[in-house]
């Protein structure tokens, strides 16, 4: 049976407490601490979306550019709590839905401006791959997916101190600058 149903209650500790924003923080940072990878399906075709962050960004700069990228689902999670707390309360459609809106867009705002510097160095390569595809359309996906292999392997190799945070830093430098070219 669980504490609850037994009447005990859990104690937060330092290291519950510690481990519970280990995870909040690997949430709002992402796995990755150089960019993101992204792959979606239309139909017969796939997209293979690269995004490298510039190198030596903070946790912070991170996590507002992650909260941008995803403003689309927050933003409409959002609206609808706003617009449900205003029904809750007796606004009626008129003003709630306007006022949800407007107040959204302050916020999706506010989450632009906040990214905005962070956002304009972030360097993106996007392939498609599929039926009836250019020969290099394979070529340039691999040599994307190598690139983010070697990132996410320079990342593990960190986390486990296996190389210093210079060495890292200098990969997923050498990784943005082969995207400007």
């Amino acid at each position: 049976m669980s504490d609850a149903i037994m009447g005990h209650s859990r104690r937060m500790t330092p290291t519950t407490l510690t481990h519970a924003s280990g995870l909040w923080s690997r949430v709002l940072t992402g796995p990755d601490t150089w960019g993101t990878l992204r792959v979606g399906y239309a139909r017969h075709w796939a997209q293979y979306r690269v995004a490298v962050y510039p190198p030596g960004i903070d946790d912070g700069q991170r996590v507002r550019l992650r909260a941008w990228r995803a403003a689309p689902v927050w933003g409409f999670l959002l609206w609808l709590a706003v617009w449900t707390a205003f029904a809750a309360i007796g606004v009626g459609y008129a003003v709630s839905i306007p006022a949800s809106i407007v107040i959204t867009a302050l916020v999706i705002a506010r989450s632009a401006a906040a990214a905005s510097t962070t956002r304009r160095f972030v360097r993106q390569m996007t392939v498609w791959t599929g039926e009836g595809e250019e020969p290099t359309s394979s070529i340039e996906r691999d040599r994307l997916l190598r690139m983010v292999d070697l990132l996410r392997r320079t990342d593990a190799d960190l986390r486990a101190g296996r190389i210093s945070p210079v060495e890292h830093e200098t990969v997923w430098a050498g990784c943005y600058a082969e995207l400007a070219g």
